[in-house]
């Protein structure tokens, strides 16, 4: 299924809403601010979240004079947590502890606040896809999958025990559908431009190549008529929106080319 990500560049969005955007393993950017104003900024791992309205999150590895001084329950931090549904989203909260256990797991247990910052980090819309597809690189052929993709970029994943792709390096995707026939997409090819690690998966964000600029708008386009019946759950207003998208994206991918 493919779906299209709609958000204002920024905006307050209610925990219920931002929570489910942010995956198990995801790095977490934290910083504690004690009472007499001193910080500490560390980074760690989103656990999960608490029925009872609480974060759970792994206990960063730090000496034992910054634990005494700063994870103290009481104390306050602000969150950053970086998103790669969708379009990409940079979320941001101020929470407090409530409480720091170091056995029989290390973790801390923070408060949630009722809304949480949200903002875009991309400057386009993404589609939201789950893709079978084989990265070629350096010769090799890995099957992986590609998780979203937009007329400039797209995201694959693969498992963290395989290949550490590092950036910069060009790789190519060999895109194909779910359907029984298995038809294969336009080849694209382009550069890696980051990875994040969540679990036992890395996902990369890649760059297409300009040459490249005819076989995005095939693709695009393929994609939004095979799965434009998928998208009906969109109101009519919000489908039309989807449909404008990708006839501006085509002309913008259009005009990319037409300047090669």
């Amino acid at each position: 299924m493919i779906k299209a990500a709609q958000i204002n560049v920024s905006t307050k969005m209610h925990n219920a809403e931002a929570l489910p955007m942010i995956e198990h393993g995801s790095e977490v950017m934290l910083t504690i601010t004690t009472p007499v104003g001193a910080t500490f900024s560390c980074r760690t791992k989103f656990l999960a979240k608490h029925s009872n309205h609480r974060i759970l999150l792994e206990l960063p590895e730090v000496n034992r004079i910054q634990f005494q001084v700063y994870f103290q329950e009481g104390f306050w931090l602000h969150l950053h947590v970086v998103s790669t549904q969708g379009e990409g989203y940079a979320i941001q909260f101020r929470s407090q502890i409530e409480s720091v256990l170091k056995q029989p797991v290390p973790m801390m247990v923070v408060t949630i606040p009722q809304m949480m910052d949200v903002s875009t980090l991309r400057k386009e819309l993404r589609f939201d896809v789950k893709l079978s597809a084989t990265l070629c690189i350096d010769d090799k052929l890995v099957a992986c999958q590609v998780k979203n993709i937009s007329k400039s970029g797209c995201q694959f994943v693969l498992s963290s025990l395989g290949l550490d792709i590092e950036s910069g390096k060009k790789v190519s995707l060999q895109v194909r559908t779910n359907s029984q026939r298995n038809y294969s997409l336009p080849l694209l090819s382009g550069y890696v431009r980051n990875k994040q690690t969540v679990g036992t998966h890395t996902a990369y964000g890649v760059e297409f190549a300009l040459e490249d600029a005819h076989n995005v708008r095939s693709l695009l386009s393929n994609l939004v008529d095979r799965y434009k019946h998928a998208l009906l759950g969109y109101s009519k207003k919000e489908w039309s929106g989807v449909e404008h998208h990708a006839q501006v994206t085509a002309m913008d991918v259009d005009a990319q080319h037409s300047q090669l």
